[in-house]
């Protein structure tokens, strides 16, 4: 593995290990500080709004997390009688698969996370004005990890399909 490679598999590691937990994370707090709020207060759009928030980054959690063990898993190097086996899945069909699954996932992420960004800067604007500093900041740091997640993930994605191009020529 060239120095690159590993240097941009570390750095992917690194990311989706983060956007995995700040996604449980988050998931939590709107499930248990939220959604209760709008519950209590007669808000039933908002308190719909989410749990669709909320199961927008169960499936996000859930899917990064996969995707974090599994990159950890392909980097590990075979050894014993079935190495051969091995290389021969992570040359041609297997890695074309894998890296078909790490797009979809990537798109996926990506898409939910826009989903739920609409609803986490309303919530920070309201909890905000309403002072609710705690439902603020939480709501603020969410959509802070939405955005920069929004922003890595398509880095990600660019960086992977330039490797898939260049690794054509």
């Amino acid at each position: 593995m060239s120095a690159t490679v590993a240097c941009f598999t570390a750095f992917y590691i690194v990311l989706i290990g983060c956007q995995a937990g700040g996604c449980s994370y988050f998931a939590a707090f709107v499930n248990n500080e939220v959604r209760p709020y709008f519950v209590a207060h007669g808000m039933e759009s908002d308190s719909n709004n989410a749990y669709e928030a909320f199961v927008y980054l169960v499936i996000s959690a859930v899917l990064l997390w996969f995707s974090f063990l599994g990159t950890l898993c392909g980097i590990c190097k075979p050894s014993g009688r079935n190495s051969s086996h091995r290389e021969d899945f992570s040359s041609g069909c297997g890695k074309f698969l894998r890296i078909v699954i790490s797009l979809a996932i990537g798109l996926t992420v990506v898409v939910l996370a826009c989903l739920t960004a609409k609803y986490a800067f309303g919530w920070w604007n309201y909890f905000d004005s309403q002072g609710l500093d705690h439902l603020a900041a939480n709501c603020h740091g969410l959509a802070g990890m939405i955005t920069a997640g929004m922003v890595l993930s398509a880095c990600t994605l660019l960086v992977m399909a330039i490797m898939i191009i260049s690794s054509d020529h």
